[in-house]
């Protein structure tokens, strides 16, 4: 009888043996991702196995591969990270309620085994055959050959990266050898309702592999017909492949691999086969084969010649890489009717692949043997009579190389049903770095469900979210957030004067932007040069109208203007002293407030140090001067803006012209300007004036869509500028909290000439201020020869595609940011929700674009499934919208009124009224009590 192998956690590997020697088998684990091929074309099948193929064909005759592919249904420890998240930072109610109901309905799925989640590893292992037959005696030798071990494996680890471009690989550390050990030997941890403790407590790096994780015996059993040994109070049975189908094509291991929803696992040893000696058995086959020729003339033998003289080619050429394979199918159950039953359902899918044979083990030593081969990383077995004959060209078709979507499930904000009866995760932010997005989906598909779910699960996250969008889809959403639209007509009384720094220093940016707006209003000519000569003009009277105001603001502020002189004095010498080459004014000016906020009095012990002479001089000097006007616009109050409106723009060029502009273009633009305007224009109330919005809260909402389309440059226009007014706001808000701007409609500023500068701005200098940007179109069309299409695309860092109907923009979206071949097929056949029966959802692709080792790279199906609250709160329909905005008004609260309203009959008013509470109560007693 063999027996059981045994080894050590060590330098994140697995050391088979009492100690180093030439016998020690040394094996390195790694979890690896393939893509979601499981609706792929053909093509992206085959893609994906020429990419198996070159794997293979990196085995070199000194290693061993084996593959681990295993199903279950615990999401457990994902599960609980996101509802302690709850616990710890969810502070508004519908927050909470949106996150509980679904760690709820997902807890439920996973107890009675109703989630599916595929497990892939593979793991690398090498005999130690190059240490000395006298070992290594000196303790530093030993950790020299630990180390190259470990660097050898990494560089293995680096070119399997390479070759899976579209996959994820995760190498595992000691802690994590030992929970995949520890799961493989103790099925029953599946079974744990209660908190889970940490995954890897009780290891002990001084212990052995079984010391640590061998909790029971296996007892060997006889049943009917089928022999079991019983480990960890379950049945375990197991099969042995031998004979390969007839034939293989691209996806045949899938009939294996869905064959059973949960509790079974397929693994493959294989070890490569030197292919000289394999040729040269091979030739004197065909030598034999020959010599019975001469004596028996039958066809038969010429054919099995000539199949021969075409393998030693393959073989020679490099065409096919010959390997000795071990296939062992476990499945097992808590009872013997359960796993009768799977047993039945493994042998049909193993019938039904073409011709494969099996063996059931049905002796106890041999089912014992067997087990042991399966050992994770043990490929060390001194027995291989069950060993195959296997080449490249048909092994992968054999190997089960899939694994579960679950996006990015560790560390994600929202979390999803999957396609597949899985659940997968989806960050806005990878650590403390923002991953701008972008949502493309035709009408009907879900976007507004899809945005709203994410927002709600993921608010407690974020410190302020901005909102800019058409058709008031959010409005329900705004208000269970405490808050209220902004509302934007041409009648509104509401005011953003666009020259307005609110309390940031002046910028160029900022006059650009003003320029910009201001050319809007004039309308662009078809002579760019024209476009040019004009923005420059306004500019510069925008310049000019800043100088004035900076002038006059001086002479009756002079306290102030000596703290905005010391201020500016400090910013600069922070920046070039403290702070990158990349830093702006702006960004020093900002350090240097938060440094003050923070330490108030650190901050005037440092500017009493500060000589009165180097900042005289720096403020009269002409190179610097400038930074200290500008700073002293961060001392502006409201009050302060009364000469520095839009109106002041008009007067100043129709009255008062500078040098020796041209009087017709000046007149010109002064009367088109003159149209926004308070006093002469039907738009002027929110562009002119003294701004008279202020954002107090976590959340404003700005609604466009009461402009009618009539109207469409006023539309246009106050994009723009609320855009800007967002921006500014963000930039003013501490660097440390989080911040997300969503544009719905972005398509709306294709016209207005100069906003790819805004949106880039938004998507990449923002990100250093904490802000997470999403762009949502419906018509991709409008997009595809705009120059947004290029800042967008490429400033987005991760994307959400929903159904596309025109095979055209699919193509041309997934060429520009290089989704998979797989998935543009799918994105295509998305059902839209509208034509689905029973319980709707929403598909969307999640792409994170990346690859290679540790690969950043994510790429499956979302299937939105949300609660009927969120259905009520998210749906945009016009006659949903206007009977849940009038049932709304009934209520004390925005969440009593959607509780109330969405509810099932059955629900009691008591349950209604108090459902979050009982909610949450109900999941921290079930988490506590156990």
């Amino acid at each position: 009888m063999a027996q059981i192998p045994d080894g050590f956690f060590l330098k994140g590997m697995l050391f088979w043996g009492e100690s180093l020697s030439r016998e020690t088998i040394v094996s390195k684990g790694v979890y690896l991702e393939p893509p979601d091929l499981s609706c792929g074309s053909v093509q992206s099948l085959c893609d994906f196995q020429d990419q198996v193929r070159i794997f293979l064909g990196l085995i070199n005759d000194d290693m061993a591969v084996q593959v681990q592919w295993s199903v279950d249904s615990d999401y457990r420890a994902e599960l609980e990270r996101y509802h302690r998240i709850t616990l710890e930072k969810a502070k508004n109610p519908w927050t909470t309620y949106t996150r509980n109901e679904r760690y709820a309905r997902y807890t439920y799925l996973m107890e009675r085994g109703l989630l599916r989640r595929e497990r892939l590893a593979v793991f690398f292992s090498r005999k130690c055959n190059t240490i000395p037959n006298g070992g290594l005696p000196a303790v530093a030798q030993i950790t020299r050959f630990l180390d190259q071990q470990a660097r050898n494996f990494d560089e293995v680890l680096d070119t399997i990266g390479s070759v899976f471009t579209e996959s994820r690989l995760r190498p595992m550390t000691d802690e994590e050898h030992y929970y995949y050990f520890r799961r493989f030997l103790n099925p029953s941890l599946a079974l744990k309702t209660f908190k889970t403790v940490d995954r890897y407590e009780g290891y002990d790096a001084n212990s052995s592999i079984l010391e640590n994780c061998l909790r029971s015996d296996g007892i060997a059993l006889k049943h009917d017909d089928m022999v079991a040994f019983k480990l960890d109070d379950y049945y375990h049975s197991q099969f042995i492949v031998r004979r390969w189908p007839r034939q293989t094509m691209p996806g045949l291991i899938h009939s294996l691999t869905s064959a059973v929803m949960q509790e079974y696992c397929i693994t493959m040893n294989i070890y490569p086969i030197n292919v000289q000696r394999e040729i040269k058995k091979e030739e004197d086959m065909i030598a034999r084969l020959e010599g019975d020729m001469i004596h028996n003339k039958k066809y038969s033998l010429k054919v099995s010649i000539a199949k021969k003289h075409r393998k030693v080619e393959a073989l020679m050429m490099g065409y096919t890489i010959p390997f000795h394979v071990l296939t062992v199918i476990r499945c097992w159950d808590q009872s013997i009717e359960g796993l009768q039953a799977k047993n039945a359902a493994i042998k049909t899918a193993l019938q039904g692949m073409n011709g494969c044979q099996y063996h059931q083990c049905n002796h106890e030593a041999q089912a014992r043997n067997v087990f042991y081969e399966t050992f994770p990383g043990w490929t060390g077995g001194k027995v291989r009579e069950w060993d195959l004959y296997a080449e490249s060209d048909y092994l992968v078709d054999l190997l089960p190389l899939s694994n579960t979507f679950t996006g990015a499930l560790e560390t994600g904000e929202a979390l999803y049903d999957g396609n597949m009866g899985n659940i997968l995760g989806v960050e806005s932010f990878t650590g403390n770095t923002p991953q701008n997005f972008t949502l493309i989906g035709i009408t009907g598909a879900g976007k507004s469900v899809m945005m709203t779910d994410f927002l709600s699960q993921s608010e407690c996250m974020y410190d302020f979210t901005a909102i800019i969008e058409e058709g008031l889809s959010y409005a329900t959403y705004t208000q269970l957030m405490g808050s209220q639209p902004i509302v934007l007509t041409p009648d509104a009384q509401y005011t953003i004067n666009y020259l307005d720094t609110l309390g940031l220093p002046l910028t160029t940016s900022q006059v650009a932007n003003g320029s910009t707006l201001c050319l809007k209003m004039i309308g662009a000519s078809a002579d760019e040069d024209k476009n040019n000569r004009r923005s420059a003009l306004l500019s510069k009277y925008i310049q000019h109208l800043y100088w004035e105001a900076y002038e006059d603001w001086r002479k009756d502020h002079e306290r102030e203007f000596e703290e905005a002189c010391v201020l500016a004095f400090l910013c600069e010498e922070h920046r070039k002293l403290r702070m990158g080459s990349d830093a702006t004014f702006v960004d020093a000016f900002l350090e240097i407030q938060d440094f003050k906020q923070n330490d108030g009095a650190q901050y005037a012990e440092w500017v009493a140090g500060i000589s009165k002479e180097k900042v005289l001089a720096f403020s009269k000097e002409p190179s610097t001067a400038m930074h200290v006007r500008n700073t002293a616009f961060s001392f502006f109050k409201r009050a302060d803006y009364q000469n520095l409106t839009h109106s002041s723009l008009v007067e100043t060029m129709r009255y008062a012209p500078i040098d020796d502009d041209d009087p017709t273009e000046l007149n010109f633009i002064a009367d088109m300007l003159a149209a926004w305007t308070r006093d002469e224009g039907r738009n002027g109330v929110l562009f002119d004036g003294i701004t008279n919005l202020q954002i107090t809260g976590n959340i404003v909402h700005f609604e466009l869509g009461r402009i009618p389309e009539s109207a469409r440059e006023l539309k246009e226009a106050a994009g723009f500028l609320v855009s800007n007014y967002i921006r500014q706001h963000i930039v003013t808000l501490p660097r440390g909290q989080r911040k997300r701007v969503i544009f719905e409609e972005v398509a709306r500023f294709v016209n207005i000439p100069g906003a790819d500068r805004i949106l880039s701005e938004f998507y990449s200098q923002l990100r250093k201020y904490g802000c997470w940007c999403i762009s949502i179109f419906q018509q991709y069309g409008q997009l595809a020869n705009s120059p947004l299409k290029r800042v967008i695309f490429a400033n987005s860092k991760g994307f959400l595609f929903m159904r596309q109907n025109s095979r055209e923009d699919i193509e041309d979206i997934a060429n520009e940011v290089d989704l998979p071949d797989s998935m543009r097929r799918m994105i295509k056949n998305y059902p839209m929700p509208e034509h689905q029966h029973g319980d709707k959802a929403a598909y969307v692709c999640y792409f994170v674009p990346g690859g290679g080792r540790a690969g950043s790279g994510l790429c499956g199906t979302v299937k939105n499934i949300v609660s009927t609250e969120m259905l009520y709160v998210a749906r945009s329909d016009g006659e949903h919208f206007d009977k849940r905005q009038k049932s709304l008004s009934q209520y004390a609260s925005p969440l009593q009124g959607v509780l109330r309203e969405a509810a099932l009959p059955e629900k009691s008013e008591a349950a209604l009224v108090h459902g979050l509470n009982l909610k949450t109560n109900h999941m921290e007693n079930k988490v506590v009590s156990v």
